[in-house]
């Protein structure tokens, strides 16, 4: 069986300095080839914390998940504020 390519990864760091620019506006982070992965993804944008410390503080970025044919494509928007 062949393996699958490998995706690029997502660069964090602008992603969530392009958000910061536009409070409110949703933008797709990436997508992954499973639900499992996703959920991890956008846990860690909502508390800010662990390898994707550009979005701190904790909360002051949402995400959500959305399931396509070709995986699961994680969301995030900049609302400010979060915990301090």
């Amino acid at each position: 069986m062949a393996r699958l390519a490998r995706r690029p990864l997502a660069d964090h760091k602008q992603i969530a300095a392009d958000l910061r620019a536009n409070p409110g506006q949703w933008r797709d982070v990436q997508t992954y080839r499973t639900r499992y992965s996703a959920v991890g993804v956008a846990d860690t944008i909502r508390k800010g914390d662990g390898k994707f410390n550009a979005y701190e503080p904790a909360g002051a970025f949402e995400a959500d998940i959305k399931m396509l044919d070709e995986g699961t494509l994680v969301r995030a928007r900049y609302v400010g504020g979060g915990a301090r």
